[in-house]
Formats: structure tokens, C-alpha cells, sequence
């Protein structure tokens, strides 16, 4: 099991992807309506980041069997209590929540966690047609899922996600 690490040097390794996302696609802290959210978890570090008037979230947490996944999902979506919930759909649901969350400013709606829950294999959920609200989950080493949560409200924005993984420092 992956060891915690002090939250002052992850969010040192957020900032880094951020910054190195920054530099890979020419983006300047001057004038460029710059988008980013970034995430961290356990030495992971990741950033997503786009031009243009849209929401951007992104989240990465480790499966780890011995949460009570189905207990912190339904207390978002009571729909889903009782429900097996394993490690994997639980921490799609929980990285769908707070990617949501950090782009919307708010808790997902109980409809579309249940979407996520119900689709933990899908790599891109498109969640709102209307919207364009989507999420995109990749699975990464040792065991953990990363989701981005993009809504755009004007045009395409382009993402990219640099991830950096640290075994030690």
C-alpha cells in the first residue's frame, strides 16, 4: 500500500504538473484565459488545463479495498445504499465527485454519480449532451483511477494532463 505523503509536498508536486502542463502547451500567467484544476494523491500528481469559457475538474485516488466505498457513494446517491460497490467503482465515483466539484462549484447531481457507478468501465461518460458535460477516468498504476470532469459553455477546449508519479523524494 502506497504511504501517505505530507500534504505541503504534494501540493509542491501539483504545482509542478501544473506548471509543466503550462510550458508543454505555451500558456503565459499574463492574459491567457487559462483553465486548470490539478489533483494529488499518495506521490501522483496531475494537472488539467485548457483555454477558452468552460468548467475543468480534475481528481486521482487510490482503490484501495478497504474503504467503505459504498458508504461514502451513497451518501452522495442514496440510491445507491446498499449496492456492492467495489474498489474500483468506488473510487471512480469518489474522483468523479471531486472533479466535478472543483469545476462546478458544486455536488453532482445524484443521476450522474449513479451513471458513473453503473459505467465503471468507461473511459469517456458523456454525461449531459446538452452541456457537453463529460468525464474521461483513466486507470493508473498501482491501483488508482484519475478523472477529469470538462463542461464546455462557448468552444472545444484542449486538455492535457501531465502526470507525475514520485517514489521518493
Amino acid at each position: 500500500m502506497r504511504q501517505r505523503w505530507p500534504r505541503a509536498l504534494q501540493s509542491k508536486l501539483a504545482d509542478r504538473a501544473e506548471a509543466l502542463g503550462r510550458s508543454a502547451l505555451g500558456f503565459t500567467t499574463d492574459g491567457d484565459e487559462v483553465r486548470s484544476s490539478r489533483t494529488h494523491s499518495r506521490g501522483y500528481s496531475a494537472a488539467a488545463l485548457g483555454k477558452g469559457e468552460f468548467r475543468l475538474g480534475i481528481d486521482v485516488e487510490l482503490e484501495d479495498p478497504r474503504r467503505d466505498w459504498a458508504g461514502i457513494v451513497s451518501r452522495y446517491a442514496p440510491a445507491l445504499a446498499g449496492s456492492e460497490i467495489d474498489a474500483e467503482t468506488g473510487a471512480h465515483c469518489w474522483t468523479f465527485l471531486e472533479a466535478f466539484y472543483k469545476a462546478e462549484g458544486r455536488v453532482p447531481p445524484e443521476d450522474m454519480i449513479e451513471r458513473v457507478a453503473k459505467e465503471p468501465d468507461e473511459a469517456l461518460t458523456l454525461l449531459n449532451a446538452k452541456t457537453d458535460a463529460f468525464a474521461s477516468f483513466a486507470r493508473l498504476p498501482e491501483g488508482f483511477t484519475l478523472c477529469v470532469y470538462a463542461r464546455n459553455t462557448t468552444v472545444s477546449a484542449p486538455l492535457i494532463l501531465p502526470v507525475q508519479h514520485v517514489d521518493s523524494v
